[in-house]
């Protein structure tokens, strides 16, 4: 969504219609990008995302913190470990962001060590990535409102084009979506994502979906990057991990030491 509204409100790639089609290469693969315009402003971003699946359906979790929780997972360009919010006895408000945080960290460690995700056509890809947190949406138009964040506490403001992916697998495989069928979601700050199922799948021989998400994005800001002839890194520099752990001895800081020692 935001590659496109870039490339397209900068003037980088020409507005040729009320409807401009793109073909992106993002993390997940190849996709198929269809932007909606007006004025010269991108209104709304549709793509098929990658076949999404779901590899276990309420499996009951010890998550510490929260006691035993039905836990899902599921493929929908991450593995994502998927909950009920009303199972953590939580609100999706922005007032409970660091209790929503501490549940992402300690979901994303339980799912790790009590559940098993190995992508059927790429064994490399093993690890549960992210936790995505559902729960009833605050407009009783929309069918959800969710939030997905990394293990070491990173979060969405938006509902997730992945994540969203993902939670629609489980509801798939539940039998609570269908080819055809729509799914509005919102974000934990009330952004609005008006997704549906594209298409049913094979993946593995499991039963998948294609998830449609449309969304919207906006510019925030401009940078100008330069190069010194005297910079000693004029390629840049990486010290340690990208993302900053939480408090010592936290669940965050173990998923950190973890991946560090993987890599």
């Amino acid at each position: 969504m935001c590659v496109a509204t870039v490339l397209l409100e900068t003037g980088i790639l020409p507005i040729t219609g009320p409807t401009v089609e793109l073909r992106l290469d993002v993390p997940a693969g190849l996709l198929d990008v269809r932007a909606h315009c007006s004025d010269g402003r991108v209104t709304l971003v549709e793509f098929d995302n990658v076949q999404s699946f779901a590899t276990a359906i309420d499996v009951p979790v010890d998550v510490p913190g929260f006691g035993t929780v039905p836990v899902s997972v599921a493929w929908g360009g991450m593995a994502c470990a998927v909950v009920d919010a009303d199972h953590l006895g939580l609100e999706l408000v922005p007032e409970r962001a660091r209790a929503i945080q501490q549940a992402i960290t300690a979901v994303c460690g339980a799912a790790r060590r009590e559940l098993v995700f190995e992508h059927p056509f790429n064994r490399d890809l093993r690890q549960i990535e992210a936790a995505v947190v559902i729960g009833r949406p605050h407009d009783a138009a929309h069918d959800a409102r969710q939030t997905c964040g990394l293990p070491g506490g990173q979060m969405d403001t938006s509902p997730s084009g992945t994540g969203t992916s993902a939670a629609m697998a489980v509801l798939a495989a539940r039998g609570d979506l269908g080819a055809g069928d729509t799914f509005v979601t919102e974000g934990l700050l009330g952004a609005v994502f008006r997704c549906g199922v594209s298409a049913v799948a094979d993946v593995g021989g499991m039963p998948a979906i294609v998830p449609r998400i449309g969304g919207r994005a906006w510019i925030t800001g401009y940078a100008q990057y330069v190069l010194a002839d005297d910079d000693p890194f004029p390629e840049g520099f990486v010290i340690g991990d990208i993302w900053p752990s939480a408090e010592l001895g936290s669940e965050a800081q173990v998923l950190s030491d973890e991946r560090r020692a993987l890599n």
